[in-house]
């Protein structure tokens, strides 16, 4: 593709891979009806594995001639880098020494946060460790080095990459709390490059083309493009203009209306055009462009009715263009804009058939690609793809103690709510369920409630499948991803709207003869903890039991600011955000407490299971003693747990399990004696 026609091809093939994006949530599962036929349950030993650390890194890199592929996997309580050689993909080398993860890190995923694979060359593996940033290795294990700032200020800051700099050698972009470095991989010898900003544009080739920051007298996030037209830095909202700044949201003003507005974390430079997403002019977001020499929006270029378009950018240096972009409708899908990879989707699509297969990296000649493969029933694999002989090769899996053929499968179905919306929910059924059986029914419901439950594997799900329950999660309106309308429908609602849509999912799940009536559990955890006892005031005769795990009790105290710890968003504490979308304690006193379960607990019926950590912090633990005590006083003593000396994201495989042994005993002593009263 050659730079005269590059512009007009690539819109032209995102726009038809738009129309393609805006049926895909169609591909869905409805009703119990596809439920196939019984499989064996999992074994008690494979149950203990859900909880137990996987074996490899969620990150890899392949490098750029295609030979090797690097990734993390676990030994025991260390963590290792290991390289594969493509052409013999039954061996592989440890390059590095392993270090010990702490206690709380053992059973959990490892994120792009703590451990990820970059190759400078084909020579050099770059890997972020946790504690203290990237280090750097040699193919064949020697020379590792840590890559360190040297400035004082920023000295023990860890380092992150902001760009490989594909055409410097042995030299990568790196930045520490808005300080820039330009650092050598191989002598891990830094030059401080300067301070450009909170957040910093960076383009496909390493160039810093702008920033944002935050203008802290009136709450404003200003976008500054550097060598404006003028020769000069200028803000994005004057180069654009009043109108275009108007209509698409620059700059973004945080203090009246959190959700609307153009969203920094997609953005992206390609060649002189700046990529963003905004729903400043309809209901989802969508992708649009700005070509800064001629001051004009193209697009939207990717959109969809039902879900915002709201993922990565992906980028491809080998060809200084950009080669798609990654989002959540249904399930995970990445929308590609070059041929070689849309030709890799689809013949992997056809090798792997019912998987997200994620295409994770390519070397220089686009024939090789990492892959990493999952489902609602697979956490995932680790693969390459050959496009030349047309083969994907399976590396390793994610859980190889499990049997994947016995966990349970995830339905998707958008169900109807009275008031005329529709909220997208997942169903998981056990794996020895039958058509037309009656089973009790879990509602795991989600923290945020900014956020939003996806398909793909979950091993909390798998575990309450294997216990025999049906497991039910609700995209409830105030969840992230349906658009304006869907996510704001919470504002100053915090928990009604959500608990409405609840409701209506769950006669959903009874009237397709699956669910069993009387055994319906509520539970969640912090904002999901919080509506699971709403909710069981709000319905009692709804409800056989309600389960709540560092659950905000009292909206009133928590808007307040008493247990909002520094964790939590800047711009969220700076602008006393949480009063716009939750409530005033002043103006909405009474609204707030309409809303609080501890003011609720005489109309909870339904047996009760508080959990909390000690030393948790956004939710205070005197929440549940208050919720405790409110029930207790009205007949209804509740069960509690308190993990001593520990916060509730960070615990040992031992507090884990100690949660977890807590919550199935709940389950089954309330579920057996429903059982008992219905036989009677």
């Amino acid at each position: 593709m050659n730079e005269t026609n590059s512009l007009s091809w690539r819109t032209c093939y995102v726009l038809r891979a738009r129309r393609v994006l805006h049926g895909a949530w169609l591909i869905v599962w409805f009703g119990v009806c596809s439920i196939p036929a019984m499989r064996a349950q999992l074994t008690p030993e494979e149950i203990a594995a859900l909880a137990e650390p996987a074996q490899s890194a969620w990150s890899f890199g392949i490098s750029p001639d295609g030979k090797h592929l690097a990734f993390a996997a676990r030994e025991q309580s260390q963590l290792c880098l290991y390289v594969v050689d493509l052409d013999r993909p039954a061996e592989r080398r440890r390059l590095t020494v392993g270090w010990d993860l702490p206690p709380d890190e053992w059973s959990k995923p490892l994120p792009a946060k703590m451990f990820y694979v970059l190759w400078k060359d084909n020579r050099r593996i770059l890997f972020r460790q946790k504690y203290d940033g990237f280090h750097a290795v040699d193919l064949d294990g020697k020379n590792q080095i840590l890559l360190k700032q040297d400035i004082g200020a920023v000295r023990h800051k860890i380092l992150e990459v902001a760009s490989l700099l594909p055409h410097e050698p042995d030299s990568i972009l790196g930045t520490a709390d808005g300080e820039f470095f330009r650092v050598n991989v191989r002598t891990g010898k830094s030059m401080h490059l300067g301070y450009f900003g909170e957040r910093v544009l960076v383009d496909q080739m390493g160039v810093l083309r702008g920033s944002c920051n935050v203008n802290r007298e009136i709450g404003i996030e200003e976008y500054l493009v550097f060598k404006g037209l003028n020769g000069r830095d200028i803000l994005l909202h004057e180069l654009l203009g009043k109108e275009l700044s108007a209509q698409y949201g620059w700059p973004r003003d945080l203090v009246n209306d959190v959700f609307r507005g153009a969203r920094a974390y997609s953005f992206g430079f390609w060649k002189e055009c700046l990529l963003f997403v905004s729903n400043q002019k309809r209901d989802t977001y969508a992708l649009y462009m700005i070509d800064l020499s001629k001051k004009a929006v193209e697009g939207p270029l990717l959109a969809n009715p039902k879900f915002d378009v709201n993922g990565s950018l992906i980028f491809v240096p080998q060809q200084r263009n950009l080669g798609g972009m990654r989002c959540e409708d249904v399930q995970e899908r990445t929308t590609w804009f070059l041929p070689e990879f849309v030709a890799a989707q689809k013949a992997l699509d056809a090798l792997l058939p019912q998987r997200v297969n994620r295409i994770c990296g390519w070397d220089d000649s686009l024939r090789r690609f990492a892959v990493f493969s999952y489902s609602d029933r697979d956490p995932g694999s680790i693969a390459f793809y050959d496009a030349q002989d047309g083969k994907v090769q399976r590396l390793g899996s994610i859980k190889p103690e499990i049997s994947f053929q016995r966990t349970a499968p995830t339905l998707a179905t958008w169900v109807k709510c009275k008031a005329g919306h529709e909220v997208l929910c997942y169903l998981t059924m056990p794996a020895d369920y039958r058509k037309g059986e009656r089973r009790p029914l879990v509602v795991l419901l989600h923290d945020g409630p900014w956020t939003r439950d996806t398909w793909g594997f979950d091993g909390e799900v798998q575990r309450l499948a294997a216990e025999g329950y049906l497991v039910l999660q609700v995209n409830f309106r105030g969840s992230a991803g349906f658009g304006y309308a869907h996510v704001s429908a919470a504002r100053r609602r915090f928990g009604e709207a959500a608990e409405e849509d609840v409701a209506e999912a769950v006669d959903w799940a009874v009237q397709s003869g699956a669910a069993d009536p009387r055994r319906i559990y509520a539970y969640g955890g912090g904002f999901g903890g919080y509506l699971a006892a709403y909710a069981a005031a709000c319905r009692p005769d709804l409800w056989r039991g309600c389960i709540s795990i560092t659950g905000i009790m009292d909206l009133e105290d928590f808007v307040a600011g008493g247990n909002w710890n520094r964790r939590t968003m800047d711009s969220w504490m700076r602008y006393d955000i949480r009063r716009q979308l939750i409530g005033d304690p002043g103006k909405d006193k009474a609204a707030l407490r309409g809303a609080s379960p501890v003011h609720l607990a005489k109309k909870i019926t339904a047996p009760v299971l508080l959990i909390h950590g000690e030393k948790d912090g956004d939710t205070r633990i005197d929440h549940h003693d208050r919720m405790r005590r409110k029930l207790e006083a009205a007949g209804r003593a509740p069960e509690f747990l308190e993990i001593k000396e520990a916060q509730i994201e960070k615990l040992t495989p031992a507090q884990q399990r100690q949660i977890w042994d807590a919550i199935v005993a709940f389950l089954r002593k309330h579920d057996s004696s429903a059982a008992t009263t219905a036989a009677k």
